[in-house]
């Protein structure tokens, strides 16, 4: 799923559930849910497999990084826009939808036994499509998140 998706579920939940616990055990949660609807995943960063940064295609990282920067600006818009008390679960949410992709790339920095079996988990769930039949469901997914955003 792209980072949009799973930023703005994340938030949402926080803002549905205003707890900080549930926020953060139902995002998580959440994420693996997500992952398992068939959807469409960009190809990974050319040059990734050598697992050095400086090995990496540098016009793909420009690239693959709009959507996630832009993804984030969004989400913060709509935690700052809700009410005082929502922001600390819904900020707790949208960090806890995003862990098991940050799991995924500190484990393909770092190399961590700890972090291996977290991606295991996370990959496991994953369920990709080509892009249209892939795309729309994300679309779908981040309307309904957004409109409880706005509520």
């Amino acid at each position: 799923m792209l980072i949009s998706v799973h930023l703005l579920t994340g938030a949402a939940i926080g803002k549905l559930s205003g707890n900080l616990w549930i926020a953060a055990i139902l995002s998580y949660a959440l994420h693996h849910l997500l992952d398992s609807i068939p959807h469409y995943n960009p190809k990974n960063i050319a040059g990734h497999l050598s697992g050095n940064m400086k090995n990496l295609d540098k016009k793909d990282i420009a690239l693959k990084s709009i959507e996630p920067i832009i993804s984030a600006l969004i989400t913060l818009h709509f935690i700052f826009i809700n009410q005082t008390n929502l922001i600390a679960p819904m900020v707790i949410g949208a960090i806890f939808s995003f862990l098991p992709d940050l799991f995924v790339f500190l484990n393909w920095k770092f190399n961590n036994k700890t972090l291996k079996f977290l991606v295991r988990m996370e990959k496991r769930f994953h369920r990709h499509t080509t892009f249209w039949p892939g795309i729309l469901p994300q679309a779908i997914i981040v309307v309904v998140a957004i409109f409880i955003l706005l509520q």
